[in-house]
C-alpha cells in the first residue's frame, strides 16, 4: 500500500504539468492569433490610409492646378479636410503632396491652416499641440496656425502690453527654438488688428508699448493682416481686398505715415504686394522697394521679399545668381544668402533640396552659402541625416555643408 500511494503521489505531478503545458500552448496560441490578427488589422488600416491618402492628394492636385490662386485652393482644401481626419493625417498628405508639387514646398499657409482647425477641435490642447512639430517647418507656419486658432476659441486672450511679451516669452520657453519669440509676436499682430476691429493706429499704439525688440515684428504683423485679411474676413470684421495697384497705393501711403520700428514693420511686409505685381521678379521689387523714404527701410522691404521670391519654381541660374546680387554691400549680401538658405531649408516639412542649388548658382561665395547650410541643418538634423542630405553636393564643398 504505501508504494502505491507513493506511485499515486509521482503520476499526479505529471498529469498536472501536463495539463498546465497545454495550458500555456492554449494561451500562447490565443496570444498568437490574437497578434496576428492586429497585425492584420494594422496593415488593413495602413492601405485604407494610403488608399484615402492617394485619392486626397489627386483630387487636390486636380482642383489647384486649375488656378492662378494655388496656394489659396491647397490651404482651403486642408482646411476642410482637417475637420474630418486627425493632425497625423494631414501631415501625412501634406508630405505626399510635396513630393508631386514642387510648389507646396512653401507650406507655411498651408501649415496656418491645418493647425487652426486642429485647435478649433481641440481648443484645451493647444500646448500639447505646440509640442507636435518643430517650430521652423513650414516657416512657422504651425506655431501660426496655434496662436491664432486660440484666439478665435477662447475670449479671454486679451492682448495688451503686458500680456503680449509674457505669452511670446512662454511660447519661447515652451519650444527653446530661436526666434519663436518673434515669430509670436508677429502673428499676435495679426490678431490685435483683429482685437481693435481692424483700426491699425489702435492696433499700432498697443505694439509700440510692448519692448522695442519686439515692436517690428508685432507691427509687420499688423500690416500684413491690413491687405491679406484672412482673420479680419473670419471675424467678419471686413472684406478682402485685391493685391492691385490701388491696395498697393494705400499701403505705401500707410507706411508714409509710420517712423522707427514701426516703418520698418510696415514696408517689410509691403514686399509680399511688391512681388505679387512683379510676379517674382527680383530688379522689379526692388525698383518698388525704393519707393521706402529711407535706403534701410528699401533694404528691409527687399529682404523680406527674398523669402518669397527665393521660392520661385521657374527659377534658373541665373535667376538665382541674382537674388542677392543686387547690392554689392557685403553685409546686405550675407543677410540675402542668409535669408534665402532659410527660407529654403525651412519651407516644407524636409529640407528642400534647391537650398544647394541656390549655393551652387552663386559666382562668389559657395563656401560661405554651404557653411550657412550647416548652421541651419545642424539644429534641425543628427548627423546621418545631415550627412545624407550633403551627399548631394558636389565634393569640393561638402565638408562645408557637414561641417567636418
Amino acid at each position: 500500500m504505501p508504494q502505491r500511494h507513493h506511485f499515486s503521489n509521482l503520476k499526479h505531478p505529471r498529469l498536472w504539468l501536463l495539463a498546465a503545458f497545454f495550458f500555456v500552448l492554449i494561451i500562447v496560441g490565443d496570444i498568437v492569433a490574437l497578434h496576428i490578427l492586429q497585425e492584420k488589422s494594422r496593415v488593413e488600416a495602413e492601405q485604407q490610409v494610403q488608399l484615402a491618402l492617394g485619392e486626397k492628394t489627386q483630387a487636390m492636385i486636380s482642383k489647384c492646378n486649375k488656378t492662378d490662386t494655388w496656394n489659396r485652393c491647397y490651404s482651403e482644401m486642408f482646411a476642410s479636410l482637417a475637420k474630418d481626419y486627425d493632425f497625423e493625417f494631414s501631415l501625412k498628405l501634406l508630405k505626399q503632396l510635396e513630393s508631386q508639387d514642387a510648389r507646396i514646398n512653401d507650406c507655411h499657409v498651408i501649415a496656418h491652416k491645418i493647425m487652426g482647425e486642429e485647435v478649433a477641435k481641440h481648443p484645451e490642447r493647444w500646448k500639447e499641440l505646440l509640442q507636435l512639430v518643430d517650430p521652423n517647418i513650414c516657416n512657422y507656419g504651425f506655431i501660426h496656425g496655434i496662436i491664432e486658432g486660440r484666439s478665435r476659441v477662447d475670449s479671454s486672450f486679451t492682448l495688451n502690453k503686458k500680456t503680449i511679451p509674457e505669452f511670446c516669452q512662454a511660447m519661447l520657453q515652451e519650444k527653446g527654438s530661436r526666434g519663436v519669440d518673434q515669430t509670436c509676436v508677429h502673428i499676435i499682430g495679426h490678431v490685435l488688428l483683429v482685437q481693435t476691429k481692424g483700426n491699425v493706429d489702435q492696433a499700432v499704439a498697443i505694439c509700440s508699448q510692448i519692448p522695442l525688440n519686439l515692436q517690428k515684428e508685432c507691427a509687420s504683423g499688423i500690416f500684413m493682416e491690413n491687405f491679406t485679411r484672412d482673420n479680419l474676413v473670419d471675424h467678419e470684421i471686413a472684406s478682402t481686398v485685391l493685391w492691385d495697384d490701388r491696395t498697393i497705393s494705400q499701403t505705401e501711403q500707410l507706411c508714409r505715415q509710420y517712423e522707427g520700428k514701426i516703418a520698418y514693420g510696415c514696408w517689410q511686409e509691403i514686399s509680399h504686394l511688391y512681388n505679387h505685381r512683379a510676379r517674382l521678379t527680383p530688379e522689379h521689387v526692388l525698383t518698388d522697394c525704393r519707393q521706402a523714404p529711407t535706403k534701410e527701410l528699401a533694404e528691409g522691404c527687399y529682404l523680406h521679399g527674398v523669402a518669397t521670391f527665393i521660392h520661385n519654381t521657374k527659377a534658373s541660374t541665373d535667376y538665382f545668381q541674382s537674388v542677392c546680387a543686387v547690392f554689392s554691400d557685403r553685409s546686405f549680401v550675407e543677410q540675402c544668402m542668409s535669408i534665402a538658405v532659410k527660407s529654403l531649408l525651412n519651407s516644407s516639412l524636409t529640407p528642400s533640396k534647391t537650398a544647394i542649388t541656390f549655393c551652387l548658382a552663386l559666382k562668389e561665395r559657395k563656401n560661405e552659402c554651404f557653411s550657412m547650410l550647416n548652421d541651419f541643418l545642424s539644429m534641425k538634423l543628427d548627423n546621418s541625416q545631415l550627412e545624407l542630405y550633403c551627399s548631394n553636393v558636389p565634393k569640393q564643398f561638402r565638408d562645408y555643408c557637414t561641417g567636418y
